[in-house]
């Protein structure tokens, strides 16, 4: 941002010097700034706009306007004098600047277009904004009834294949009354839910501890699970949260020479363009995945992150050198135009153990786009 500014500022002396070499004989006027920079110190976030009004004079023998007046970002806005400015006459700019959206330091330039000479002028304001202190709403953005949440997707991120997790939903009851907890559900058997209370107290924060047990869940990739916080509330009887994670494998540390022994996957085209297709049908291709390494290479999972994608895999162990054949059919119901997608195959490949496969193609909706024609 201040490489930026700082060539803004190298222009604006650039154009100022080539007009400096203009030849006295030119008719026109000259427009002299009292300053070119103000500084508004400290700014509340809350205040609104603040002004600053830059005064200028016409020091040149001639009439001249102001063109226009150009702020280098949406956050500041400008008036100036529209009149004709004859010689010793005065003109003002005057500079808006918004600090609802901002914190911290700023420094922004309003751009001055005339048809005297220099024909540009850079302006530039300056400051630090005080942000306003966040209210509840702003640490609990997602209001459910009299119930708060940080959140309602919980992001368990990673987690090897034997480990148990813990994280935690974080609720900010807005109500007068303690809220009644019911139960969470939708909930598999793998995620074990522990909370300290049985009410949600009043104008006070709770937290809601999710265990997950990747062990017990027994797969490899994504999770994404759709759960219901179930309450004895009157404004709010159910809250859908959604729960996300992936499982992955734990690798050891290998040595290079077990690195040169370890499966290895190839993929042969990783990209597939299935041509179009007429909504409604499947679009049918395939995909072949080869073991390059010397041990045995085993799909763990081929995820596709959507029920319109299937998928039948004829090998799931291959051998050194052997090769395995992916059918995916993609179905068009409720699709339209362009489509691009991918499917993931996890593999015990200590390098590459999630490999994304590519595809795309056309859903059309007449079947004689479907026509070749010479």
């Amino acid at each position: 941002m201040k490489v930026e500014f700082g060539l803004l500022v190298l222009s604006v002396l650039f154009f100022q010097f080539l007009a400096a070499q203009q030849p006295s004989q030119v008719k026109k006027g000259m427009l002299q700034f009292e300053k070119t920079a103000h500084n508004y110190g400290e700014v509340n976030e809350t205040d609104g706009a603040v002004k600053t009004v830059f005064k200028a004079k016409n020091i040149g023998k001639f009439p001249m306007v102001i063109k226009n007046v150009q702020p280098s970002c949406g956050c500041t806005s400008s008036y100036w004098t529209r009149d004709t400015i004859n010689p010793g006459d005065e003109a003002i700019v005057e500079a808006y600047f918004n600090p609802s959206t901002f914190n911290g330091d700023f420094e922004k330039a309003l751009f001055v277009y005339t048809d005297g000479i220099p024909f540009q002028h850079m302006l530039t304001i300056s400051g630090k904004v005080r942000p306003r202190p966040k209210t509840v709403e702003d640490e609990y953005p997602s209001k459910h009834g009299s119930l708060l949440l940080k959140t309602s997707m919980l992001e368990a991120g990673f987690i090897y294949q034997d480990e148990i997790d813990t994280f935690f939903l974080n609720v900010y009851n807005s109500n007068a009354k303690p809220i009644s907890i019911k139960g969470i559900a939708g909930r598999p058997e793998f995620v074990h839910v522990f909370i300290p209370s049985v009410n949600f107290a009043p104008s006070k924060e709770s937290e809601v501890g999710f265990v997950v047990d990747a062990k017990k869940a027994g797969f490899y990739g994504e999770g994404f699970y759709n759960m219901q916080l179930v309450l004895d509330d009157q404004k709010t009887r159910e809250i859908d949260l959604h729960l996300r994670f992936d499982i992955i494998e734990r690798f050891p540390k290998l040595s290079e020479k077990q690195l040169k022994n370890a499966p290895k996957i190839q993929v042969l085209q990783d990209k597939v363009d299935f041509g179009k297709v007429l909504k409604g049908d499947s679009a049918i291709f395939y995909y072949q995945i080869s073991n390059v390494g010397k041990e045995p290479l085993k799909i763990r999972r081929i995820q596709t992150g959507c029920g319109c994608i299937g998928n039948v895999v004829d090998k799931e162990i291959l051998k050194k050198g052997e090769t395995a054949t992916i059918k995916v059919a993609y179905l068009t119901s409720g699709r339209e135009g362009k489509e691009e997608r991918a499917i993931t195959v996890i593999t015990n490949d200590p390098m590459k153990p999630m490999k994304k496969l590519f595809f795309s193609g056309e859903v059309v909706t007449n079947p004689n786009a479907l026509k070749k024609f010479d």
